[in-house]
């Protein structure tokens, strides 16, 4: 199961299609769980009516503590981050669940329209596999200091 994450705030006009695209492209069980800001009705409203779960950013009003809210409010094995403005390929969990394999439990994938991700220096969204996030979230929590 991968619980596909998608901060938005004051975009709900774009919440379902990119819904519909994750639901068209997407071959492994998943779930989307758009997080957005309390302030923002359009977005709750939208996103309430769609087959989707919402969770409210407990954060800081940005990306990342919306998608740290959405992880923690989630149990599946695999995270993937997104964003409202995506365009889900076909196939495009299984491509990257194909390269995990217990050692590998990052995979970035590859946004064709950034340059910084064409030109191989970092990748903008990636599948992680939970356990990794776990591990991760645990050694922040017991070592504030370093957040």
């Amino acid at each position: 199961m991968i619980a596909v994450l998608i901060p938005t705030y004051g975009r709900a006009d774009r919440l379902a299609r990119v819904a519909a695209n994750i639901a068209d492209a997407t071959e492994t069980g998943h779930r989307v769980v758009f997080a957005v800001e309390a302030d923002d009705t359009a977005s709750i409203d939208v996103a309430s009516g769609l087959d989707v779960d919402v969770v409210v950013n407990e954060g800081r009003p940005n990306y990342s503590g919306a998608i740290t809210t959405a992880y923690r409010e989630t149990t599946a094995e695999y995270v993937f981050a997104g964003a409202d403005d995506l365009n889900f390929h076909p196939g495009w969990d299984t491509a990257a669940l194909a390269l995990m394999d217990g050692w590998v439990q990052v995979v970035g994938t590859n946004d064709l329209l950034n340059p910084y991700v064409t030109a191989g220096l970092h990748a903008t969204h990636y599948l992680v596999d939970r356990r990794y996030l776990d591990e991760v979230e645990t050694c922040f929590l017991r070592h504030p200091q370093r957040v």
